[in-house]
């Protein structure tokens, strides 16, 4: 539990939440491949009156691996109660 603090910070900082990254550049590809990044853009568009289709992709397909890994992890638990 206690990786999931600094895990979610790099991962917001690295997904284009805190600090404004270029359009196009090699580390605006690298923020497109994080989970933060969709979430970031979509909660920005009322701000912006921007909003790109791979920002909503980006969202699902993530949102679709957590549930998939969750639902994964749940069915292989053993203490079931």
């Amino acid at each position: 539990m206690q990786f999931l603090g600094p895990g979610l910070a790099l991962f917001s900082f690295l997904g284009n939440v805190f600090l404004p990254i270029a359009h196009g550049s090699t580390m605006w590809w690298v923020a497109a491949c994080t989970p933060m990044f969709g979430v970031a853009e979509i909660s920005r568009a009322p701000l912006t009156h921007q909003l790109d289709w791979y920002s909503v992709v980006n969202a699902v397909v993530w949102f679709a691996l957590f549930v998939a890994g969750a639902a994964w992890r749940m069915s292989r638990d053993t203490a079931r109660v």
